[in-house]
Parts: C-alpha cells; sequence; structure tokens
C-alpha cells in the first residue's frame, strides 16, 4: 500500500520490518502472515526472503492425506489442518506461493477448473 501510493520511505521501514519479523518467526509463523509477507517481499525486489516464506507455504500444503475437497489446500498452521481456517489460509497463501501481490494479480490465464492431485 505504501508503494502503491508512492510513499517510498514509509515502504522501505515496512519491508525492514518485514525481514525482521520473517527472520524472528521462521517464516511469519501462519499461511495467512507468510502469503501476504512474501508477496509484499517479491514485490520489493526481494526474491530470497519470498523464497523461504514460500517454502514455508509448501510445507503448509495439504496432500493426498486429506479429504478430496482438502487436497491442495493450505493449513493455517504448522501441523493443525483446520477445515474452516483453510480457505481464508489458502487464499492469502497463494500470493506467496505464486510470487503475485494485490497490485498486479489478474484473471489472466486462469482456468474454470482446479487441478487434482495425483494420488
Amino acid at each position: 500500500a505504501f508503494r502503491a501510493s508512492g510513499r517510498s520511505t514509509d515502504a522501505g521501514r515496512a519491508l525492514t520490518w518485514l525481514r525482521t519479523y520473517e527472520a524472528k518467526t521462521a517464516s511469519f509463523g501462519n499461511a495467512n502472515s507468510a502469503g501476504l509477507g512474501a508477496a509484499a517481499l517479491a514485490s520489493a525486489g526481494r526474491p530470497d526472503a519470498a523464497a523461504k516464506a514460500r517454502r514455508f507455504l509448501t510445507s503448509l500444503q495439504q496432500g493426498c492425506a486429506v479429504a478430496f475437497g482438502s487436497r491442495g489446500a493450505l493449513a493455517f498452521e504448522p501441523g493443525i489442518f483446520d477445515r474452516a481456517a483453510a480457505p481464508r489460509a489458502t487464499a492469502q497463501g497463494v500470493l506467496g506461493l505464486t510470487g503475485t501481490d494485490l497490485l498486479t494479480v489478474t484473471s489472466a490465464g486462469s482456468i474454470d477448473w482446479a487441478p487434482t492431485l495425483a494420488c
């Protein structure tokens, strides 16, 4: 938001805070924060920090051990999959997984079906 509104000094301060927080919390600690944080870091040209958050998000992604409708979803936090929290965790986490942000996300290239995991 700071960057979009031309507030580069504030954007720089926010970026510094994000990188410090990521270091303290082992990649933000949950899918929501990691997804939004990774998107902000990637858009600010910090690919290494964004990659750390992306690895964390990938570790939260559900595989074949969960019900069919939950496969591919993100758990909110490590070790606990809550179907009620998964839609929000996945929606915010996907920004970090794809490397896009809320300023540049579009529907270009979208599909009207969801791929399935081969289990």
